[in-house]
């Protein structure tokens, strides 16, 4: 590839077994959406990575023609020839082959030390945060990590990996588990599924971690369970505070009584944690429930 680029533009190449690492800006942030400069189109960031064009924009400051500042730089990975007939004759040209540039699942594209010519359009492209002669009014896309710092890298990663759990989690999970969370996180609940959602994926996007941990609390998903139970009618808590188990049968089985000093969900909780068979049952019941159709 031609570059005809400045001599302050020039980029070292890697030397064999190096690597350079660039991240999307958005990886690991709350709000994973951005924009391609080129296109306009909306980029997921760490919801499966990204994919450029490999036409990149590059801005050249030193450039003694300003005309000429703007330059396209090509990401030239091969050559393909091609067969053409030129005065009735036939003959061979080489064309350059431009690939796109990726981004991974984790929002990274490593570099290797053969690959210059990606190299020189990550490093110069305007859309890198990191280059000081980009031009500054087109947004920044992705920027570079220091290949040294392992521990940066897997940090980038890692926060990427937890707010994507957590937003998967906010978007495809179970409308009652998530209002528990709700309740647990924000202090209220919502009778709209889609308030619901919304409402979580910021709460996801604001503390992933501790949304993920919300997420894994086993008693509150106990408790939505035994929320379940009672509105089916299979548990009940009578009048001298025992949680009573409704059979099919009709018959009722006493689980536990509540002593004065406990709360009621929480003595039973601990119930069903030292009793494995019950909890099976209950899951089983409650799920059996939920997946019966409505009559209508």
């Amino acid at each position: 590839m031609e570059l005809n680029l400045s001599k302050r533009l020039e980029v070292r190449p890697l030397k064999e077994g190096q690597t350079k690492t660039f991240k999307l800006c958005a990886a690991g942030r709350f709000d994973p959406h951005v924009t391609d400069a080129r296109t306009g189109r909306p980029i997921q960031a760490f919801n499966g990575g990204a994919t450029f064009e490999g036409y990149l924009t590059i801005y050249d400051p030193f450039e003694t023609d300003k005309r000429n500042a703007k330059k396209i730089l090509k990401n030239v990975t091969g050559s393909a020839t091609r067969i053409v007939e030129e005065n009735g004759k036939k003959k061979e040209v080489l064309d350059e082959v431009v690939s796109p540039i990726e981004f991974n699942q984790k929002g990274v594209c490593v570099v290797k030390h053969d690959q210059y010519n990606t190299l020189v359009c990550l490093t110069r492209a305007n859309e890198n945060a990191s280059n000081p002669y980009r031009d500054k009014s087109k947004p920044a896309l992705w920027e570079e990590v220091d290949v040294n710092s392992e521990v940066a890298l897997k940090s980038i990663i890692s926060d990427a990996d937890l707010a994507y759990e957590a937003e998967t989690i906010a978007r495809k999970g179970d409308v009652v588990v998530l209002n528990a969370m709700s309740k647990k996180l924000l202090g209220k609940t919502f009778a709209d599924p889609d308030d619901l959602r919304f409402a979580m994926v910021n709460a996801a996007r604001s503390n992933p971690k501790e949304f993920i941990r919300t997420s894994k609390d086993k008693e509150m998903k106990m408790k939505v369970q035994i929320d379940d139970a009672m509105k089916m009618r299979f548990l009940d808590l009578n009048e001298n505070e025992e949680w009573i188990w409704r059979e099919n049968n009709g018959t009722d089985i006493t689980l536990v009584k509540v002593d004065v000093s406990k709360d009621p969900y929480a003595a039973l909780i601990e119930y069903i944690l030292a009793n494995k068979d019950f909890a099976t049952k209950l899951s089983k019941h409650v799920d059996e429930q939920l997946e019966t159709p409505v009559a209508v």
